[in-house]
């Protein structure tokens, strides 16, 4: 019997599998966490984790590399 936390799974599954895009943000390398966000390309593995190709040369790698905090943004708006 599926619960209502199942459903949800399901839901946010469906929603981020759905989009090839989504909002990365991290901290700016150099600017004392000032927060830095672009749109990037998504893919997913098997198991449903998102998938980002970035260059090294990228501000989000630099960012990444000094600090690993960052947060993904998937839009489920339909327009």
């Amino acid at each position: 019997m599926a619960t209502g936390g199942d459903d949800e799974a399901r839901g946010v599954r469906h929603l981020i599998r759905g989009s090839s895009t989504a909002a990365l943000a991290t901290g700016l390398a150099g600017r004392d966490g000032w927060p830095y966000a672009s749109l990037v390309l998504t893919a997913f593995a098997a198991d449903g984790s998102p998938l980002l190709l970035l260059s090294d040369l990228a501000e989000h790698a630099k960012a990444l590399a000094a600090d690993d905090r960052m947060s993904l943004l998937f839009d489920g708006t339909v327009g």
